[in-house]
């Protein structure tokens, strides 16, 4: 069985382009992992 090509995911390529480069990435794919202490602080 023979696999179709699969087009390539702009978002990926944009990341794999820009995401180590720049200083401020304000669009990031994942969130950054915080403690429960520090979700629960502000409130």
């Amino acid at each position: 069985m023979q696999m179709l090509p699969l087009a390539e995911f702009g978002l990926e390529r944009y990341f794999a382009k820009y995401e180590f480069a720049v200083r401020y990435l304000p669009s990031p794919s994942d969130c950054e992992s915080i403690s429960l202490a520090e979700l629960l602080a502000p409130a």
